[in-house]
């Protein structure tokens, strides 16, 4: 029958042919990886070569693209239902401190880690059976629990453990008040008027809060050093983002570069470049301890300088202003500012490279590596009022200096979620 309900129909059968073949396309891509892993690395299949590591990543890019392609708005319901409550587990699992109470290699009965933990051994068991659905410990005998391949690597790394407390006392906790704080504040952009805020009930912006929070500065600290060992973020990327050795001898200023890890990271591959670290006086003067710790020839080449980027910069003789994760943490105007005062500093044919992210066009990339910009994205707006950037939104926040800057490249290395962006003045 022609007519509106034969082309609706057609419409489907072309709609379920292009799932089916993509589903087997997922099941090959699925099947071809797992094979490479389980042949080339170690039984938890994590193996650590770039080989292994873009085999796993496919592997978790295809299972959720798999999960996307045949899951009911039932399964979505249930996920969401299963998300919350594995997060549920976590948490209370370390708030009690109970993934300490168990040794690793050891399996212990619910009750005796009960007793350790001081808390009920009912309660643990029921947490323990939900947190094992996610791979945080396991139950290998009726009855008792031992630590799984996930939880034995995050309890060996006292690190993994800050990073977790962060996600789920300041993240989570944001997240979940994002839409309230939206209607209460009316969508402001102040940096005290957000999701964070709400969530912890305090008047004051997260990083003035951070400054004078022992507890808070420990957890944020170990959130960041994870970041960076993480595969995404790992510091390894700043070498292959950017062609250092085109810059011959020449001096970098790391913007905001903290305890200086990525310059001196490229200074001990690249020894024709010097480096100037500037930061806050606090930070600086804790910073300036990591000298006598590192290699002379590279220590020479290093030198931490008190500064803040809101004033004009004092370095007039600079070939390269570097700045990793500053300008996603302010919305446009203070990133204008910061962007301004460079700008201005910039000698003939000095760059400006900026370590950010760029969010990707939607469904550009597979959605497991696009959920995570946009993680960071939404993290931003419920923590700081602040962004990630499109390339768009990079490019006319370059065009709003005066002098204009002019956006000469962006690469963004394989296996990174940021990329090296390159500016330099528009004459």
């Amino acid at each position: 029958m022609s007519g509106t309900n034969g082309t609706s129909h057609n419409g489907v059968g072309a709609a379920t042919e292009s799932a089916a073949s993509k589903l087997d396309a997922l099941v090959q891509i699925f099947d071809k990886n797992a094979k490479f892993l389980s042949s080339s690395s170690s039984q938890d299949l994590s193996g650590t070569s770039e080989a292994e590591q873009n085999a796993r990543r496919s592997l978790l890019d295809a299972s959720l693209e798999i999960q996307r392609l045949v899951a009911t708005p039932e399964d979505f319901i249930e996920q969401l239902q299963i998300n919350y409550e594995h997060l549920a587990a976590f948490d209370w699992l370390t708030e009690f401190g109970v993934l300490n109470h168990i040794p690793i290699n050891q399996t212990l009965s619910f009750e005796d880690v009960a007793t350790s933990a001081k808390v009920p051994a009912d309660r643990l068991r029921r947490v323990v059976r939900m947190a094992a659905t996610s791979n945080i410990l396991q139950e290998p005998t009726p009855g008792y629990v031992a630590h799984s391949r996930l939880s034995a690597q995050i309890i060996s790394d006292p690190t993994y453990l800050a990073w977790v407390r962060y996600v789920i006392k300041y993240g989570s906790t944001a997240a979940g008040h994002f839409a309230r704080a939206d209607k209460k504040w009316d969508h402001s952009k102040e940096k005290n008027h957000t999701a964070w805020n709400m969530a912890q009930n305090v008047d004051e912006p997260l990083f003035v809060h951070v400054g004078k929070n022992k507890e808070m500065t420990a957890d944020f600290a170990g959130y960041m050093k994870n970041m960076k060992k993480s595969e995404g973020l790992s510091l390894k990327h700043v070498l292959s983002g950017f062609d250092w050795a085109s810059l011959g001898e020449a001096h970098v200023v790391d913007i905001g570069g903290s305890y200086g890890d990525y310059s001196i990271l490229v200074a001990s591959h690249y020894p024709s470049l010097r480096f100037t670290i500037q930061d806050l006086p606090e930070t600086i003067e804790q910073a300036k301890q990591i000298l006598p710790t590192l290699d002379p020839a590279v220590a020479s080449r290093i030198t931490f300088s008190a500064h803040s980027f809101w004033d004009s910069q004092p370095i007039r003789d600079a070939d390269v202003f570097f700045l990793r994760r500053v300008l996603h943490d302010w919305p446009f105007a203070e990133s204008q500012k910061i962007l301004q005062n460079l700008a201005e500093a910039l000698k003939p044919g000095a760059v400006i490279v900026i370590m950010d992210a760029v969010l990707p066009v939607p469904g550009s990339r597979p959605a497991r590596q696009e959920a995570m910009h946009r993680v960071r994205d939404m993290h931003m707006a419920q923590s700081l009022n602040a962004r990630e950037r499109e390339i768009g939104e990079w490019e006319e926040l370059f065009n709003s200096t005066t002098p204009k800057l002019r956006l000469k490249s962006v690469n963004e290395p394989a296996g990174s979620q940021l990329s090296l962006l390159v500016a330099t003045r528009d004459n």
